[in-house]
């Protein structure tokens, strides 16, 4: 389930928040740019991701696996 992977929820939500409107000449300066935004963030967000977990997951059991927002 989606609801379940943070880096689905969260982090690249934030990423392209960082990536919003920037053009890119290359896949390095892609890669460079990425990498850069998730360094950004700091421990306390991935931290706060990561508690996230339980609720989702029972979210996700409550629901027997569909896709809740």
């Amino acid at each position: 389930s989606l609801d379940l992977v943070p880096s689905d929820y969260w982090l690249f939500t934030r990423v392209k928040e960082h990536l919003w409107g920037k053009q890119f000449e290359s896949r390095d300066g892609i890669n460079t740019a990425v990498t850069a935004s998730s360094y950004r963030l700091s421990t306390d967000e991935y931290r706060a991701a990561i508690d996230r977990l339980p609720h989702r997951w029972e979210k996700c059991v409550d629901s027997a696996g569909d896709y809740t927002e």
